[in-house]
């Protein structure tokens, strides 16, 4: 299996889309910010996977030529157990490899799983059919590119999605002795490579943490799965974005925004749409 390598000759928008009639996500490309050589590995742990021959897993591709990967998985992978580190060379730029979860339930899933390479790498995390019965049992596809570790943060602002009954986060430490705080409440201290689950059921969260973490948030419409790796308040926000639309189904925006500029968007060119 080859990576896709995408240039341009100015500044784009990118993604990925799975764009079949069933179990279809985004897959958001970070460019530049996508490359590095230490990823923590941020799964939900709450929804199986409902195809033995889908579970959930990652990718990691190449950018030069003989990269080598070690890989620690906290959950065991096919054909390489929990705990036990595991190294892989890819040969070429484009080469990639391809980790499964040995099984389909939730506890199976590898959260916080380590991926370190001696040269720049990008990671996708994949979670295919995942289904709660405490969502209403539907099944979907969750996935994104990631980023490493260094471009991690210590502050979120999280806004929920419309999944029934309500949102949850996966914050998961990369450093020992980290403090997560909701709201200014703490709610959890990890160790690296631990996470905590966070029911996220208001309207929206300030999180702050003692050491940079990686927070995946599982949201949706009514019971159909989506999942995003979050950016930290640092890195991210700019005064223009670009989507394309590849279906006619429902579309909502969540916008984080300062107080007072509600009311200074354009859509389209066209004032007080938003």
């Amino acid at each position: 299996m080859k990576g896709l390598f995408l240039q341009s000759t100015t500044n784009i928008s990118a993604y990925y889309e799975v764009g079949q009639t069933f179990n279809t996500d985004i897959f958001a490309l970070k460019g530049d910010n996508a490359l590095g050589t230490s990823f923590h590995l941020p799964f939900q742990s709450f929804a199986n996977n409902s195809y033995g021959a889908s579970p959930s897993g990652f990718d990691v591709v190449a950018t030069e030529a003989n990269t080598v990967l070690t890989i620690t998985p906290s959950q065991d992978l096919v054909g390489h157990p929990a705990g036990v580190s595991f190294q892989v060379t890819l040969p070429e730029a484009g080469s990639t490899y391809s980790a499964r979860a040995a099984g389909t339930a939730a506890g199976a899933h590898p959260v916080g799983t380590t991926v370190t390479a001696d040269k720049p790498v990008a990671v996708t995390l994949h979670d295919d059919s995942a289904n709660s019965s405490f969502f209403g049992g539907c099944s979907d596809l969750m996935g994104d590119q990631l980023v490493p570790d260094e471009l991690l943060g210590t502050e979120h602002i999280v806004v929920a999605g419309y999944l029934s009954p309500h949102d949850r986060l996966q914050i998961l430490a990369t450093e020992d002795g980290t403090s997560v705080f909701v709201d200014g409440a703490q709610v959890a201290t990890l160790q690296e490579g631990e996470s905590h689950e966070h029911i996220f059921n208001t309207p929206s969260a300030y999180i702050e943490t003692t050491a940079p973490v990686a927070i995946w948030q599982s949201t949706g419409f009514g019971c159909e799965f989506g999942g995003a790796l979050l950016p930290h308040v640092e890195c991210t926000g700019s005064r223009s974005a670009v989507f394309v639309r590849s279906t006619g189904e429902t579309m909502r925006f969540n916008i984080i925004v300062p107080a007072g500029a509600e009311d200074d968007f354009l859509f389209n060119g066209q004032a007080g749409v938003l």
